[in-house]
C-alpha cells in the first residue's frame, strides 16, 4: 500500500493527532461557555431552519442580526460572518445542543 507521506512523516503525523486529541480530550465532557449562550443556545430555532429565507439570512446581514432580530434593531456591527454562522448551524444540526 502506497502512503502519500513517506514512514517517517506519516509517524510525526501520527504523533501530532495523537497530542492534539490528548490536549483536546479533557474538554468532550464540557458545557457550553460564555457566549456560546447568545450564539448557541438563545438562537437554537433559528440555527435549526435550513429554509431559503433563513439562509439568506445569512448572507444579507451582520452576525449578531442574523441570532437576534432585537440586536439588529439595537446597534449594526461590521461582524459578517456568514461562514462562521453556516458552520454554527452544521454543528446544531450534527449535535443540537449537546456540547
Amino acid at each position: 500500500m502506497k502512503l502519500f507521506f513517506p514512514k517517517e512523516q506519516s509517524r510525526l503525523l501520527l504523533y501530532i493527532l495523537l497530542l492534539t486529541a490528548i490536549s483536546f480530550s479533557n474538554t468532550i465532557w464540557c458545557g457550553f461557555v460564555y457566549d456560546d449562550l447568545f450564539q448557541i443556545i438563545e438562537p437554537a430555532q433559528i440555527l435549526g431552519d435550513w429554509s431559503s429565507n433563513n439562509l439568506a439570512r445569512v448572507t444579507d446581514r451582520d452576525l449578531w442580526a442574523f441570532f437576534s432580530k432585537e440586536q439588529a434593531r439595537i446597534i449594526k456591527t461590521p461582524y459578517y460572518r456568514p461562514v462562521f454562522a453556516l458552520v454554527l448551524m452544521l454543528n446544531y444540526w450534527y449535535g443540537g445542543l449537546n456540547p
